[in-house]
């Protein structure tokens, strides 16, 4: 068993406080996120909101996250890549929902500001045959995060639970472009 749900850990790595047990959110999706932190047997405290964003603590976390020694050391446990598909595509729905957006075009995005992150994301998605692209992406707008980065890629695989992002990924891809595969395979003689 993982030691924390897969989609609770993933909405904490994209937007949760590195030293606890709260997440923070936009206002329009705080209750639907608080909803499936619920769903996976989280209790969730009552809602706060600060000049920008509205947060919520989850209930047990902290010490979940403390045993998992992530507290201010985010990064995506080892057990998590090697769990089922189900489980990775729950922790890239959580880390997706927070972190992560569907361009007009289809195009999938998810930005961090942590590298570890970053590189896990593009290994989940690499375990699901999805090809990814990897950017640096700078915002002078904010100093503490002037530098970020982003992994891309195209699919209508599930990558969200929140209703507003998953309203706008696309019904119909190009498959050719956005999966490693393998086209034909023939067998051929043997030749000394």
């Amino acid at each position: 068993a993982l030691p924390i749900d897969p989609y609770v850990l993933g909405v904490w790595l994209g937007d949760g406080y590195s030293a606890s047990g709260r997440f923070c959110a936009h206002a329009a999706d705080i209750e639907e996120l608080g909803k499936y932190i619920k769903q996976a047997g989280f209790s969730v405290g009552k809602i706060g909101v600060s000049r920008t964003v509205s947060y919520q603590n989850v209930e047990g976390l902290f010490i979940a996250l403390r045993d998992s020694q992530l507290l201010n050391n985010k990064h995506i446990p080892e057990i998590y890549f090697n769990a089922s598909e189900e489980q990775r595509r729950s922790l890239v729905q959580g880390l997706m929902d927070t972190d992560g957006c569907c361009l007009e075009s289809g195009q999938l995005e998810f930005d961090n500001t942590n590298l570890n992150l970053i590189h896990g994301m593009r290994r989940l998605v690499a375990s699901f045959g999805i090809k990814s692209q990897f950017n640096k992406s700078y915002h002078s707008g904010n100093p503490n995060h002037a530098q970020s980065y982003r992994v891309t890629w195209n699919n209508s695989y599930p990558v969200f639970k929140l209703e507003r992002k998953k309203t706008r990924l696309l019904e119909t891809n190009n498959l050719q472009s956005r999966f490693h595969h393998l086209d034909k395979v023939e067998e051929t003689e043997k030749k000394d």
